[in-house]
């Protein structure tokens, strides 16, 4: 019931990176169909509740966790690209160009090398978001 009452012209979604990488608790992380029917299911639910509404879904962003990881990212982006092709609500916004430096993850951009447990970058820093936040108000209002 969160979005009961409201009444959107524009929705904007960044869903599903975290669901293609194994969890610290064990969880194992889901497939691309699995991915893809749960972003489906939401953007679903969301259209379904606030049908006026267009709903700017962004493609799950590059991150340098795993070669598996990119290879189900990119098969996630495929089958919502395929499958939202001739869907006037939603708009595809592929923001990966933002976060790459000659072909190659930037991996500057990203929080998670710079934390104490040196992770793989996964999680835009805050420079990285406010570029997103840049070409995301583009697409919305151009």
């Amino acid at each position: 019931g969160e979005v009961d009452g409201l009444t959107p012209k524009d929705i904007v979604l960044l869903i599903g990176t975290n669901n293609t990488v194994d969890h610290p608790d064990g969880t194992p992380p889901q497939t691309p169909e699995q991915v893809t029917a749960g972003i489906e299911a939401v953007v679903h639910e969301l259209h379904t509740r606030m049908p006026a509404a267009k709903i700017t879904l962004i493609e799950i962003l590059p991150s340098a966790v795993s070669k598996d990881k990119s290879v189900k990212d990119a098969a996630v982006n495929t089958a919502i690209a395929t499958d939202y092709a001739q869907t006037l609500y939603i708009r595809l916004l592929d923001l990966a160009p933002l976060l790459m430096k000659d072909d190659t993850l930037d991996v500057s951009l990203f929080y998670d090398p710079r934390l104490p447990s040196h992770r793989p970058p996964l999680h835009p820093d805050t420079e990285a978001q406010r570029d997103m936040a840049a070409a995301v108000d583009a697409a919305l209002y151009p």
